[in-house]
């Protein structure tokens, strides 16, 4: 049976914290390493810790616009998942954090963690 393209391999871009200018920039540059590296699936995922915050999403225009040629899957998850999420990584992931943003996980092979 064939996979479905959500069970495909993705990059993962992991956001925590606000998402301002600094981190939209930051999440374009790592899209575009993605697509120069022939990866042709990133999974844009937003960690928020109020239930249903989509603050998020006037920003997102921009990177949606400037990456076209990626297929792109955006996530929402509550802050209490990253945990979880970070132990049961299988894929690289990059994680980006506001400064203003104190994210207790520690950075291993498989995640990066970018403060902006």
């Amino acid at each position: 049976m064939p996979e479905t393209m959500l069970e495909q391999r993705f990059s993962n871009i992991w956001c925590v914290g606000e998402i301002n200018e600094e981190v939209v920039d930051k999440i374009i540059m790592y899209m575009s390493d993605f697509s120069s590296r022939a990866t042709n699936r990133v999974r844009l995922r937003f960690y928020n810790d109020r239930a249903g915050d989509i603050s998020y999403i006037d920003n997102l225009r921009k990177i949606l616009l400037h990456n076209t040629n990626l297929s792109i899957v955006v996530e929402e998850k509550p802050i209490d998942e990253l945990q979880g999420d970070v132990a049961s990584l299988e894929d690289e992931a990059v994680l980006i954090c506001s400064r203003h943003y104190s994210v207790n996980v520690p950075a291993t092979d498989k995640l990066r963690i970018v403060e902006v």
